[in-house]
């Protein structure tokens, strides 16, 4: 208490003269109509960018929110597409059974670490097994294909993404269907290769390349476009440049994507020779 005090002694003076100005400054704008209009516009418009900055500071905390939320409306939209159902055909040159099962299962997750110079790169993701993440499962953003599942952790897993010299996914050009697989030849992150497409094939530069729908992923999701081909001498087989649709650099919101029509592995092996 006395410290209080003998600090009060010592800046005497300086809390006079504060409280005197605060005093002045008070009276001029109450007893002047000018200055009272000066100060209340000033206030306003001080308070103004004020609530404009907390508003802004505020929402930036929210953001995570909203963008669970809009992933969310994501998966719902994603799964009621066409493409994620599996429809009983009785003859599929004439209509679809109205009897369909769901095909595909999307999991919400962010990327919270990833490797970008090296050729094999790895990706980790904060959902694991209790998340009901497998091995081999496909993932996926809004701007198209980021790779497989690889190892699953109980609240982590690492994912094996298109820029790794092991990454191989089935893909299609879009405009006839030629089937062909998207590599990596540890170049550039936004160039990959398109393998396995017979010199008689015609496409033309520019032509997307989708996901084929024989493997994780849904058909139909855009990979990214053909930008230069060529026939090595010797060969039946183009060697295709293909232009990422999406930044691996910038990836952060994603989809795991299950098929749930897909036997357990276990179920899908031969009986047991001693069983019999």
């Amino acid at each position: 208490m006395q410290d209080i005090l003998r600090l009060l002694a010592k800046f005497s003076f300086i809390f006079l003269f504060i409280f005197l100005e605060a005093l002045s400054f008070y009276l001029i704008v109450q007893n002047n109509e000018k200055q009272r209009n000066i100060f209340i516009t000033s206030s306003n418009l001080f308070s103004g960018r004020m609530y404009e900055k907390v508003s802004k500071l505020k929402r930036l905390f929210e953001m995570d929110d909203l963008m669970d939320s809009l992933m969310k409306e994501n998966i719902e939209l994603r799964e009621a597409l066409v493409q994620n159902k599996y429809f009983y055909e009785s003859d599929p040159q004439l209509f679809y059974d109205s009897l369909s099962l769901q095909h595909y299962q999307y999991t919400h997750a962010k990327v919270v670490d990833k490797t970008l110079n090296l050729r094999n790169n790895i990706f980790t993701i904060n959902k694991g097994f209790e998340d009901g993440i497998s091995k081999g499962m496909g993932v996926i953003e809004k701007n198209g294909v980021i790779g497989v599942v690889g190892k699953v952790g109980r609240y982590f897993s690492s994912v094996i993404p298109l820029i790794n010299v092991r990454s191989s996914i089935s893909v299609a050009i879009e405009n006839n269907g030629a089937l062909g697989s998207l590599v990596w030849n540890g170049n550039n992150p936004k160039r990959m290769l398109l393998e396995g497409i017979p010199k008689h094939i015609q496409f033309e530069l520019r032509d997307k390349i989708i996901t084929s729908g024989y493997s994780l992923f849904p058909r139909g999701i855009e990979v990214g476009e053909i930008v230069s081909s060529k026939v090595e001498p010797g060969s039946n087989f183009y060697t295709i440049e293909v232009q990422l649709k999406n930044d691996p650099s910038t990836v952060y919101n994603i989809l795991v994507v299950k098929n749930i029509l897909l036997e357990p592995t276990e179920l899908l092996k031969p009986a047991d020779s001693d069983g019999e």
